[in-house]
């Protein structure tokens, strides 16, 4: 502390360093993990083969088959092709005026004063008023591809599918999620669905890198911006 009060130099340079290390942003490692457990799925279990035959029913091919994603593990491919547009304005204007005046009293026809001869009579006036403007506008868009997995069927047949897709360009890692219900009536022949279809959709794109990390705020502007800054 002596030494702090005697060098103000090395105090004022502390100072600016915790004010620097405000500004570098932090990304959320919890959400965003690349080394994840491989997800598992319920295994159909082998059935008994005839000795030296040469059909298996988990490997036969028909062409006359529907081979349309239906079953647990069953893999679909679902087309991104989100895109969403909002605005929204709001525009406030309050305004009061309020004047009261009280005029000299008079008695017997002349006004009465105060010693000195002051006027008694009394004025009131205020005037308040309030006006705020607000604007939002948000687009989003997001168009590509990504093969989902069937995780689970619904007693009606609708399916649950799941997908993760991980893509590292240079230092960054890009990655795409999706998960929700799809009828299985509007897989088309190829085995793909549009993500407008699938029902309670959660989807999830992000990465992380430098990329991501330039795009955060550090811990001291996030203070700036909170709720519980007063100004």
């Amino acid at each position: 502390m002596k030494l702090l009060k005697r060098d103000p130099l090395k105090l004022l340079t502390i100072i600016a360093l915790l004010v620097i290390s405000g500004c570098v942003s932090t990304v959320d490692q919890s959400q965003m993990t690349v080394n994840k457990p491989i997800r598992t799925y319920p295994v159909t279990p082998p059935q008994d083969v005839a000795v030296d035959s040469l059909y298996g029913k988990t490997t036969a091919l028909s062409f006359f088959e529907d081979n349309r994603a239906a079953q647990v593990g069953d893999l679909i491919s679902v087309l991104l092709v989100e895109e969403t547009m909002a605005s929204k304005s709001s525009d406030t204007n309050v305004s009061k005026n309020n004047e009261t005046s009280i005029g000299n009293p008079s008695l017997g026809g002349k006004p009465v004063d105060a010693g000195g001869g002051y006027d008694l009579s009394v004025g009131i006036e205020s005037e308040q008023s309030f006006s705020g403007q607000s604007g939002s506008n948000q687009s989003n868009s997001l168009q590509g591809t990504i093969t989902a997995t069937v995780a689970a069927v619904l007693p009606r047949g609708n399916l649950v599918i799941m997908g993760e897709k991980w893509i590292q360009i240079n230092q960054d890692n890009e990655y795409i999620r999706i998960r929700g219900v799809v009828r299985q009536v509007d897989i088309s022949t190829s085995n793909t669905i549009l993500s407008t279809q699938v029902g309670n959709a959660e989807i999830e794109y992000g990465g992380t890198g430098p990329l991501a990390r330039a795009n955060s705020m550090g811990w001291l502007s996030r203070f700036f911006n909170s709720p519980i800054w007063p100004f």
